[in-house]
């Protein structure tokens, strides 16, 4: 199968059969598109041995031959092609600034979501995704070098625990994987935010605010004003690649926050941030 995400084109092969149906359900027009086209990275999956094919079956996850995870039960395969999906981009794309976030945008103008695993920022791009924004991306911001200004990639929205019970309360039509559950970040499941003509319509949004969220249940909403230095900072600390691109990513991260807002968010009502984000834009 080969999934062309926009910037990026993946053929994934030796998966169990249901992960094949489950991406065909998130992806839809953007899978098994013309093999003639190179792909950029290759994700197979090959049994540990020969044993292990009869017991308890396993697969280990390889990309272009480099084995980048443990070994996996057969039934935890899909979250992985998701995650090595990441691992591949945030290792070897250096012809693009990339920052782990969040990017949300609306009127062509985008707010970014730099912050640590756990903060909340995937389940409130998501809300807001389903709801009226572009989400350009839950995961990894795409910076443009010369622009800097950030593109959209068409991949589904990763959702853990309880944030998948969430989600479904408020959307239950919306297209939502199989939960897998008992992985390493706990239960895992994904969603389909945007189909793949809308995504072909997202153009490069220019970055007007940077957000660094952090759900907190019952509590209210805090939102601090940073400066541009510690908005800096918090995306360097983000990023995956900035002391790779050397000067190129100064550069790139000092256009971006000549012309953007900072904030630290700390809520526990999604309406109450959505409010606030769309007067920055």
């Amino acid at each position: 199968m080969i999934i062309d995400t926009g910037h990026y084109r993946f053929r994934v092969s030796g998966a169990p059969e249901y992960c094949y149906s489950e991406l065909s359900r998130m992806y839809g027009d953007s899978v098994n598109l013309s093999p003639e086209k190179p792909v950029d990275f290759q994700l197979d999956f090959t049994s540990t041995s020969w044993l292990r094919t009869l017991v308890r079956p396993q697969r280990v996850l390889n990309v272009d031959n480099q084995r980048i995870f443990n070994p996996i039960a057969k039934d935890k395969c899909l979250p992985s092609i998701e995650w090595g999906m990441n691992w591949c981009v945030a290792s070897y794309d250096h012809t693009r600034l990339l920052i782990h976030s969040s990017v949300l945008v609306k009127n062509d103008k985008a707010i970014i979501f730099p912050a640590a695993q756990g903060s909340g920022k995937s389940t409130l791009a998501t809300l807001l995704g389903l709801n009226g924004w572009h989400l350009y991306s839950d995961e990894m911001a795409i910076v443009d070098l010369n622009s800097a200004t950030v593109s959209a990639v068409h991949r589904a929205s990763s959702l853990k625990n309880q944030s998948i019970k969430v989600v479904h309360s408020q959307f239950p039509n919306a297209v939502f994987s199989r939960t897998t559950e008992g992985t390493q970040k706990g239960a895992i499941a994904h969603v389909q935010v945007h189909s793949r003509a809308e995504f072909d319509h997202f153009g490069p949004a220019s970055v007007v605010a940077v957000a660094c969220p952090k759900y907190v249940g019952g509590a209210r909403t805090e939102i601090l004003p940073l400066n541009q230095s510690q908005g800096f900072a918090q995306l360097v600390r983000n990023s995956f690649n900035y002391s790779t691109l050397g000067e190129q990513g100064f550069e790139t991260l000092f256009k971006l926050v000549q012309g953007a807002e900072f904030f630290a968010l700390r809520y526990s009502n999604v309406n109450e941030i959505g409010d606030f984000l769309e007067t920055l834009v």
